[in-house]
Parts: structure tokens; C-alpha cells; sequence
């Protein structure tokens, strides 16, 4: 069962989102009862200061509990299933394993960050590029330019980025999006030589 929840609409009934869902969880017939809190808990989801009267004091999600939510809306609402040997698998995770397999092991150096990611963060940071900007391509689109990207690159990688931050990234100095992940698909001219400063700019 597909269940879409719009919060502009929970507003229009007169409704917040914790009500909203609080309600959901009945509907399901899986009321919210100190069991959700523990197990949410056990997963790392959450984290509070107190617990007093039997509620959490000042509860926050964690980057833990984030990533599962995103993963879960995502997942939810962007739906491409391929048959892979037979078996109907979601086709983002299975691209996700395609691009991984063309970065290089382990960390990049100097820093701490993987090259390669895990499947599950490559596979929610494609879907976040085609929600949020509605795109679309193909596995060999995807491919090719990703192969464009690293052979641009000549074996030297040290000024590279890692695969998440090629599909997209945050300049935390003017607050813009930018995906070298889209500029190499829009620009596949194999002769030119992209490996230079410029990204495309997600607006």
C-alpha cells in the first residue's frame, strides 16, 4: 500500500504533522506507545536530554534517523524497478553499484572520506537529484559520464571529489547547490576537456 502525505495538506485540515502521523500509526493499527520510543532508540534515531512522565525532554533525530527518513520518502516516492537475473530490484541501487564500481578503493587521500560511499547513500543521493530537479538519464548515460569525469583525470585523483559529492554538493561558502554529476551529461562532447573549475549550478 502507497501512501502519500502532503504537509501543505495536513495544514489545510487544521493539522500538524505529529498529529497527522499520529493518526496514521492508528489507522495502520500500530499505535506510537513507549515500545516505538525504545526501539527507535535501540536504532539510534534519536537522542534526549531527560525523560520525564513517560516523554522524551527535548528529543532531536539523528544524522542516523535522517538518512532513514530521506531514505524512506525516496524510496517511497520515486519508484523504477528493473529485472536484474530475474528479480525485481529498485534500479537506482543497482546504477549505484554500476558508479561504484569506477572509483578507486578505499579513502581519498588526505581526508576521511570514502571514495566510493556505500550503495544505500549513492542510491538516495541519485534519487535526491531527480526529485528535487527533476531530471532523468539513463544507467549509460550515467555511465559514460562518470567514466568521462574520472579519465578527465589522467590517474592523478588528488582534486577529484569522492562519487557523493560528484552526484552533488553543498557550497557552504554562497549556499548553491553544484552536480559535476549533471555537467558531465550535459556536456558529453568526449573532445572536450571538462576536468576544470566549473559546475553545473543547481538553482
Amino acid at each position: 500500500m502507497k501512501v502519500v502525505i502532503d504537509t501543505d495538506k495536513i495544514a489545510e485540515l487544521g493539522l500538524t504533522p505529529d498529529v497527522a502521523l499520529y493518526l496514521a500509526s492508528l489507522y495502520f493499527d500500530y499505535p506510537i506507545t513507549r515500545n516505538t520510543f525504545n526501539e527507535v532508540c535501540k536504532k539510534g534515531f534519536i537522542t534526549y536530554r531527560d525523560f520525564v512522565a513517560g516523554f522524551p525532554v527535548e528529543g532531536k533525530v539523528t544524522q542516523t534517523g535522517v538518512d532513514v527518513a530521506e531514505t524512506l520518502f525516496l524510496n517511497s516516492e520515486i519508484v523504477q524497478v528493473v529485472e536484474d537475473n530475474g528479480v525485481e530490484q529498485d534500479r537506482f541501487m543497482i546504477l549505484a553499484d554500476k558508479l561504484r564500481e569506477l572509483f578507486p578503493q578505499g579513502r581519498k587521500q588526505g581526508t576521511n572520506l570514502q571514495w566510493k560511499d556505500s550503495t544505500v547513500m549513492v542510491c538516495k543521493r541519485l534519487k535526491t537529484l531527480v526529485k528535487n530537479y527533476g531530471v532523468s538519464f539513463t544507467d549509460e548515460e550515467a555511465v559514460a559520464a562518470t567514466k568521462r569525469y574520472i579519465d578527465s583525470f589522467h590517474g592523478d585523483y588528488r582534486f577529484m571529489q569522492v562519487l557523493r559529492y560528484f552526484l552533488w554538493k553543498n557550497d557552504k561558502i554562497n549556499g548553491e547547490e553544484t552536480s559535476q554529476f549533471l555537467s558531465y551529461l550535459q556536456n558529453n562532447d568526449d573532445g572536450q576537456d571538462n576536468n576544470s573549475d566549473w559546475n553545473t549550478v543547481l538553482r
